[in-house]
């Protein structure tokens, strides 16, 4: 029963670029919010890769890895065998 229930939960992506200016919002509307401790753990800024990655769709991102590991292992050139 537990395995069925880890198979049905979704794994979800944020793909919400988070800027400084989101986080000052954020700052500032939890500050406003005097009487309640909020669970929300505050947004940090996105890197460069974050941000880069969150543009890019992940099956690009899928086919580029694994694209990467045919030709690291020397794959390419050798047909397939799938057993």
């Amino acid at each position: 029963m537990q395995a069925y229930q880890r198979r049905s939960q979704r794994i979800t992506v944020d793909r919400n670029i988070v800027t400084q200016a989101d986080v000052i919002a954020f700052e500032l509307s939890s500050s406003s919010r005097s009487g309640a401790d909020s669970p929300v753990k505050a947004p940090t800024v996105d890197d460069y890769l974050s941000k880069l990655l969150k543009q890019v769709p992940l099956e690009i991102i899928g086919a580029y890895l694994i694209l990467e590991g045919f030709i690291k292992t020397g794959l390419v050139g050798q047909p397939l065998v799938l057993r």
